[in-house]
């Protein structure tokens, strides 16, 4: 695919605007990871304009979000095609709340790489339309695909979810318990008990959101995937 559309990106590329964002200063004592690299030498044109983007993209997420949309906005107007360019900009899109965008966004990822890791972004973008129906039928569709845990648990998280914002807490209860069956890593372990035992404390049960969200700071002492350690401490 890549060797099919990177002529035509190299020559469609538009006119050279990198210059009206500014670069951050740490990304001159960065370098990308060689597979990002790769997959932007891969499509020709100023890659080392494109490396900077994607660093300025990493280092500003969490500080300025929006600068850091900018940035995967530039990526993927100029490698279009490039499966690293529309993943970026999914989450960049989100991550701003800007959930048309990653919805279209995540769909173009998909139908370009093959892969669902995006699918819970899209899902929960849906829920950020205030279409938690949609987020629902969304989510189904990919219930039954070859997801790996993580992504299969934070869908079923994002699902969970969508049931509540529906008023059902007895199937978002259910869909939360599957989130912690299929939770693996340390990470999507943690998130499903948060999920889960969120809950239980919006649903009154108290007692029983205690032992979920204690296991979840168990495995996330450092709180660096959720609150739980705070909301714990507000049931005592």
């Amino acid at each position: 695919m890549k060797g099919q559309t990177r002529g035509r990106d190299a020559e469609r590329e538009p006119r050279d605007t990198s210059n009206d964002l500014p670069w951050p200063d740490e990304i001159f004592d960065l370098e990308l990871e060689p597979d990002l690299m790769a997959e932007l030498e891969s499509f020709g044109g100023r890659t080392s304009t494109l490396a900077k983007h994607l660093l300025s993209v990493q280092v500003l997420a969490e500080s300025d979000p929006e600068m850091s949309y900018q940035h995967a906005a530039r990526i993927r107007g100029r490698i279009p095609r490039s499966a690293l360019a529309r993943q970026t900009l999914c989450i960049s899109a989100y991550r701003t709340s800007r959930f048309k965008e990653a919805v279209k966004e995540e769909a173009a990822y998909r139908r370009i790489s093959g892969n669902f890791d995006l699918v819970p972004i899209a899902a929960d973008s849906e829920r950020g339309l205030n279409r938690p129906q949609r987020a629902l039928e969304f989510g189904a569709e990919f219930e039954h695909e070859d997801l790996d845990s993580d992504t299969r648990t934070e869908l079923f998280i994002v699902m969970g979810g969508a049931r509540r914002d529906l008023g059902d807490s007895d199937a978002a209860r259910v869909l939360l318990q599957k989130a912690v069956r299929a939770a693996k890593s340390p990470m999507a372990m943690a998130r499903s008990r948060f999920a889960l035992g969120e809950l239980l404390v919006a649903s009154g049960d108290a007692q029983d959101a205690k032992k979920w969200l204690q296991s979840a700071v168990d495995i996330d002492e450092d709180a660096a995937w959720t609150e739980a350690a705070s909301l714990l401490e507000s049931l005592t």
